[in-house]
């Protein structure tokens, strides 16, 4: 993986602000207004490649809510995201609602376990209300580069979703899948 420099994003500078209404809709409230109602929610998706993040500027800017990448892969320190625990405790500092996402590249049971106990070797200490996010996708290509064709692979991927949602809420936390429409539709047994 390779490595983007750093910036410093701070109120008007903050480049990856996303509209999440639609996907939040109905799940979460914060304290200053409702997320899910009518009015556009505005939330950024953070990790290391975005640097240090002024989130008290952010917040006077506009910024309703954060999703922060806690890492990927395998429970390994190397495969932690560098900012995550900076990022939560800003937007603890700054009372911004913060969800986790860790990027999954489980192809076994074993490393579907690894990533549960990573998610929750992170997010000790904090709870994020916005929930944690397992993210179920294969956008650089890695499962297919190990065999492991998701379309083929449905049903595995599947379960490894419902192992770690499970393990995951017996945890104690709020718990979702994060994936794009094509997998729901085609990859995931939406139903399960």
């Amino acid at each position: 993986m390779q490595k983007k420099s750093a910036r410093v994003l701070t109120g008007a500078g903050i480049a990856l602000i996303l509209s999440l209404t639609i996907f939040f809709a109905g799940f979460f409230r914060t304290e200053t207004r409702a997320i899910d109602s009518q009015e556009p929610a505005i939330g950024v998706d953070v990790s290391s490649y975005n640097g240090t993040i002024d989130w008290n500027t952010a917040k006077a800017s506009g910024l309703d809510f954060a999703i922060i990448r806690i890492g990927f892969g395998d429970d390994d320190t190397n495969q932690d995201d560098s900012r995550a625990i900076a990022n939560m405790i800003g937007c603890e500092a700054a009372g911004i609602p913060y969800g986790v996402y860790i990027y999954s590249y489980a192809i076994s049971e074993r490393e579907v376990d690894s990533e549960i106990n990573h998610t929750l070797r992170m997010i000790q200490g904090h709870y994020p209300e916005l929930g944690i996010w397992f993210d179920m996708e294969d956008a650089d290509g890695y499962k297919n580069r190990h065999n492991f064709n998701p379309y083929t692979h449905g049903w595995e991927l599947t379960n490894y979703c419902l192992r770690f949602v499970t393990a995951v809420q017996n945890a104690g936390y709020r718990v979702g899948v994060y994936a794009n429409r094509d997998y729901f539709v085609n990859v995931l047994d939406y139903s399960s």
